[in-house]
């Protein structure tokens, strides 16, 4: 039972969701011209609980901005395939900009991010 405790009390767990938070905060207060200026910010999940967007931007009913939130110390290339995916499958989403926050990231997903054009956010420009 100690273990299991132990294991929700980790660092990393609570520091994501704190992240998240501040990512969304960063988005609605200081993004400038780095993402959409969307009319509503929050998140976004599927009804059955598998699929979850950190960050989700809506404006006139079409989502304008989707991204994902990684604590990692670099987040890899599959976290943005894995955000192209749920743009994919989300209605309304087909222009949305796509965004990856992140304490680093690996040198293939700032590759892909610059082939999709998608905005890589650092821990430096988010707590500048």
């Amino acid at each position: 039972m100690l273990r299991i405790v132990e294991r929700d009390l980790d660092l990393d767990t609570y520091m994501g969701l704190a992240f998240e938070d501040c990512c969304r905060e960063w988005t609605g207060r200081f993004a400038g011209d780095a993402l959409p200026a969307s009319q509503q910010l929050g998140s976004w999940w599927s009804r059955d609980g598998q699929t979850e967007i950190d960050v989700a931007g809506v404006t006139r009913g079409r989502y304008d901005l989707l991204a994902s939130c990684k604590w990692a110390r670099t987040a890899p290339a599959s976290a943005l395939d894995r955000l192209l995916d749920q743009r994919d499958s989300l209605p309304r989403a087909g222009g949305a900009q796509l965004a990856i926050f992140a304490r680093g990231f690996s040198k293939a997903l700032e590759h892909r991010a610059a082939e999709e054009g998608a905005a890589l956010i650092g821990i430096e420009r988010l707590f500048a």
